[in-house]
Formats: structure tokens, sequence, C-alpha cells
């Protein structure tokens, strides 16, 4: 597989990502109801979310995406 390929299956995974994330913030069960109230909930910047269509978070802030959105990071990560 060259490059582009690779890169651009990684960029596409990262886009999945955060899908993921944004459907998951629905306000239901007390989950945040959106991207900005999440990165208040796990103290970050919320501009450092929306970069995470094409740059990896640390696994510690998946962790806590996971927490937050009661979810698993397997499921954040590769959607199973």
């Amino acid at each position: 597989m060259n490059a582009d390929k690779v890169l651009q299956k990684e960029l596409t995974q990262q886009e999945q990502f955060l899908d993921r994330i944004k459907q998951l913030c629905d306000g239901e069960n007390g989950r945040p109801d959106n991207l900005v109230e999440l990165a208040e909930r796990i103290d970050i910047a919320k501009h450092s979310i929306y970069k995470w269509n094409v740059q990896k978070p640390t696994y510690d802030k998946v962790f806590e995406v996971a927490k937050v959105l009661e979810t698993t990071v397997e499921y954040l990560i590769e959607g199973k």
C-alpha cells in the first residue's frame, strides 16, 4: 500500500472516530449535548476536539471521552 493510501485510510479512521463521538453527544442520560460541552467536561480547549479529525488524541483523553459518553474506548476507536 502506498503512502497516500495509508494516509487516506488513517484520516478516514480519524473522521469516523470523531463522528462516533458526535453521535454520542446527544444529551441523553447525562451525556453532553455537543462537542463544546464534552470539551468542558474533560477540561480541554474546545478546538482540541475538532483537531481530532486529523490529529490523534492521547489515550488518556480517549479514555476520558469514553467515560463521559458511557461507552468503550474500543467503540470510539474501532466502532465495535
